[in-house]
């Protein structure tokens, strides 16, 4: 994500929705105000009003108002708890996207990161050695 912030001119555009319990738990928050400049930044939160820099519901609540004009050229990455990460996915898929447009992070199922305490295990693989970034084509059939 880091590339294209900082590379527009490489795509044509760059939606980034995040969600966050409330204002001391955001994240980023200098590099953010860099974001905005060239990007469609929209900041959630679930506790606290509503102002010129933070909106407040959830974050399928502010995706569901996104229009795309080219579905085909895009790419959805999703990071965040499991119930975000399903709707959020569930969502994308409804708007069209198709799975293998999808990317989905399982950064929280690690523990030792190599493969050895099977904390990470999901279907055939290990989080933490096979991922932890995943196309939903293939993360899809991991039972979590």
């Amino acid at each position: 994500m880091r590339y294209f912030v900082e590379n527009p001119q490489e795509i044509n555009r760059l939606d980034m929705v995040f969600g966050y319990r409330n204002r001391d738990c955001v994240l980023y928050k200098q590099e953010m105000a860099n974001w905005h400049r060239h990007h469609n930044l929209i900041l959630t939160l679930d506790e606290g009003e509503a102002d010129e820099r933070y909106r407040t519901g959830r974050v399928t609540d502010h995706l569901a108002a996104l229009t795309f004009e080219d579905i085909s050229t895009m790419q959805a990455i999703v990071v965040g708890p499991p119930v975000m990460i399903k709707f959020t996915v569930q969502m994308l898929l409804e708007k069209g996207l198709q799975p293998e447009q999808i990317w989905v992070d399982y950064e929280r199922r690690m523990a030792c990161a190599v493969g050895k305490c099977g904390h990470c295990h999901m279907g055939d693989v290990y989080v933490c050695v096979d991922g932890p970034v995943f196309n939903y084509a293939v993360a899809r059939q991991f039972a979590d």
